[in-house]
C-alpha cells in the first residue's frame, strides 16, 4: 500500500508538471484515473508523436493540438465541451478521439487514408476531415449541425456521409465517379460536389438553396438532381441537356459545356443567368425572364431568337455572329452594359453607332418585315424619335 500511495503520487506529480507547462490552471482526477480539465488546453506546436502523456476525460473548453507532430490520439479526452482540432499532424486514422465535442471537430490535413472510424459520434459544429486520403466516410456522424467538409480525398462514393447537415455540405475535389447516392439527404444551405468524375446526380438533395456540381467533366445530363433550388452551378462539366433543372432560380451558370439546346432549362431566373462558352445555335428553349446578367458569349448564334423578354440588366452576346436584331427582348434596361457583335449585323453602316438604343428601345418598331427584311424606314423613325427625346445623345 505504502508503495502505490508512491506510485500514485508520482504519477500525480509529472501530470501536474505537464498541466503547469499547459498553463492549465482547474484541473482533478477522476475515480476512473482519468484527468479532467476546466476550460481549454492549447497544445498546437508541441511535439507529441505518440500521442498524450496521461489520459484524459473530460475538458469542458477548446482542446487543440493542431500541429503537434501527433501519429495517434493516444490519451485525447473522451468529452470536450468546445472545438477539438487535431489538423496537420500525421494521423493515419482517429481511433482515441474524442466521443463527443460540442464545438468543430477538425482532422484535416492529416494522413488519413481508410475511413473515420473512431472520430466522434457526435459534433456541435463542423465536422472538417478535407485534405486527407480518405477512401470511406464510414465513422462520420449521422447528423451534422453546422457544415461538413470531406474535399479534396480521394472518395469514390458518399456512403456513409452524414444524413443530415444542418448548413454546408462539401465533397470537392475527390475521385466521386458514379452519383450522389449515399451522401446527406438534407443540407440546409449549400452542396458542393465539384471536381468529381460524376456521370449522374442520383442522391442528390430534393431540395437545397446552393448546388454546385461544376468542372465534373462526365456529366452529362442533370436529370436527378435538386427539384428546389436558388442558386445552381453546372459549368465546365459536359452537359448536353438542362432537363431536370428546378423550375425558378436566383442564378444558373451553366457555361463551358456541350449545350446545342437551352430546352429544359429554367424559365424564370431572379439574379444571373450564363450559358457562354457553348455549341448554341439558338436561345430558344432559355429562360423568358432573367432578372440579373444574361450571358451567351462564344457561342454560334446568328440571330437572338428565344431571348428572354426580360432583362433586368446586362447583356452580352459577343463571340457569336449575330446578323440581325429581328428578335429583341420587350425590357432591357438600357443603363447596363450591352455587349452585341456589329460587324455582321444587317445595320447600314451609319446606324451601327445606334446599336445598343436600337436593341433596347427596337422591340415596339416593328422594325423587320415577316421575312426577317429590315425596314430602312422604320429603323430612321426610330433613330429620329430617339433623338427628339433626348435618349440619343
Amino acid at each position: 500500500m505504502k508503495y502505490l500511495k508512491l506510485y500514485e503520487q508520482v504519477i500525480t506529480d509529472d501530470i501536474t508538471r505537464y498541466l503547469r507547462k499547459w498553463r492549465v490552471k482547474e484541473w482533478s482526477i477522476g475515480e476512473d484515473g482519468l484527468v479532467n480539465i476546466d476550460g481549454s488546453v492549447e497544445l498546437s506546436g508541441w511535439n507529441f508523436p505518440d500521442g498524450f502523456p496521461f489520459p484524459i476525460g473530460r475538458v469542458t473548453g477548446d482542446f487543440d493540438c493542431a500541429s503537434a507532430k501527433l501519429q495517434t490520439l493516444k490519451n485525447s479526452p473522451r468529452w470536450v465541451g468546445g472545438d477539438f482540432d487535431c489538423g496537420y499532424n500525421e494521423l493515419t486514422n482517429l481511433e482515441g478521439a474524442p466521443e463527443e465535442v460540442g464545438g468543430f471537430f477538425r482532422c484535416s490535413n492529416n494522413k488519413l487514408n481508410s475511413s473515420l472510424k473512431g472520430g466522434p459520434k457526435k459534433v456541435g459544429k463542423f465536422y472538417n476531415c478535407s485534405d486527407n486520403e480518405l477512401t470511406s466516410l464510414e465513422g462520420a456522424p449521422k447528423v451534422i449541425h453546422h457544415s461538413f467538409n470531406c474535399g479534396n480525398n480521394q472518395l469514390q462514393t458518399l456512403e456513409g456521409a452524414p444524413v443530415k447537415v444542418s448548413v454546408g455540405f462539401n465533397a470537392s475535389d475527390n475521385n466521386l465517379n458514379s452519383n450522389l447516392v449515399g451522401g446527406p439527404r438534407e443540407v440546409g444551405e449549400v452542396y458542393i460536389v465539384s471536381s468529381n468524375k460524376l456521370v449522374s446526380l442520383e442522391g442528390a438533395p430534393d431540395e437545397v438553396p446552393y448546388f454546385d456540381c461544376n468542372s465534373n467533366k462526365t456529366l452529362k445530363s442533370l436529370v436527378n438532381g435538386p427539384k428546389k433550388a436558388k442558386v445552381y452551378r453546372a459549368f465546365k462539366c459536359s452537359l448536353e441537356s438542362l432537363q431536370g433543372l428546378p423550375d425558378e432560380l436566383d442564378e444558373l451558370k451553366v457555361q463551358y459545356n456541350n449545350l446545342k439546346t437551352l430546352e429544359g432549362c429554367t424559365k424564370i431566373i431572379t439574379g444571373d443567368f450564363s450559358c457562354a462558352h457553348n455549341d448554341l445555335t439558338t436561345l430558344e428553349g432559355g429562360p423568358i425572364e432573367v432578372y440579373g446578367t444574361y450571358d451567351c458569349e462564344d457561342n454560334k448564334l446568328t440571330n437572338l431568337k428565344g431571348i428572354a423578354r426580360i432583362i433586368e440588366c446586362s447583356f452580352n452576346c459577343l463571340g457569336n455572329e449575330i446578323t440581325t436584331l429581328q428578335y429583341l427582348p420587350d425590357d432591357i434596361d438600357g443603363k447596363n452594359t450591352l455587349a452585341i457583335p456589329t460587324e455582321h449585323l444587317d445595320l447600314p453602316e451609319e446606324f451601327k453607332k445606334y446599336t445598343k438604343f436600337i436593341f433596347c428601345e427596337g422591340a415596339d418598331w416593328r422594325l423587320y418585315k415577316k421575312d426577317g427584311t429590315l425596314r430602312i424606314d422604320r429603323l430612321e423613325e426610330l433613330i429620329e424619335w430617339g433623338k427628339e427625346t433626348g435618349k440619343i445623345k
